[in-house]
């Protein structure tokens, strides 16, 4: 049997079989339909959102700040580098897309400020020092959009570029 016989047989075979395939097909369709649609709804999407609300991160007020490289000096010499991830909460009446649109900015603003002032612990230059970490972050959002815009500040993840250093 040529190629051409062969692909000819197939397609007779198919269209003989069309209906009873198609009667078969047609409740998995209609329920692959409703499956979608059901997501797909408002109330669907809403669920979805209600469920991701509450890690702080799907709300659009936050701006996630992943992998920011901050330094971390000791006696004015550049002895680390931590790797932080945070979500900076924006406060209700202040204007959070115009925000969101320059979270570039904000972020270059961040590691600017980190520059200027060290977040590594004291003694411990593989750690995080979350309260100056946060109050550079403050700064920088208060001084481009406004005092009391950030709502809050969350730390994800902080690690360190050396394995070991001493204090």
């Amino acid at each position: 049997m040529g190629t051409l016989e062969y692909r000819v047989t197939f397609l007779h075979a198919l269209s003989d079989n069309s209906d009873d395939m198609m009667r078969h097909l047609t409740p998995f369709l209609f329920g692959l339909t409703l499956v979608a649609g059901a997501v797909a709804t408002p109330s669907g999407l809403a669920f979805a959102a209600e469920e991701e609300s509450s890690s702080g991160a799907a709300s659009n007020k936050t701006l996630s700040f992943s992998s920011l490289v901050v330094p971390v000096e000791r006696d004015g010499k550049l002895v680390n580098y931590l790797f932080v991830s945070s979500i900076v909460t924006i406060n209700d009446g202040f204007d959070h897309w115009e925000i969101r649109e320059r979270a570039h900015v904000f972020r270059d603003l961040i590691l600017k400020e980190t520059h200027r002032e060290t977040v590594g612990l004291a003694g411990h230059p593989m750690e995080l020092d979350e309260d100056k970490f946060k109050a550079a972050v403050i700064s920088v959002f208060e001084g481009e959009v406004g005092i009391g815009c950030v709502r809050s500040i969350e730390i994800q993840a902080s690690d360190s570029l050396k394995i070991f250093l001493e204090g």
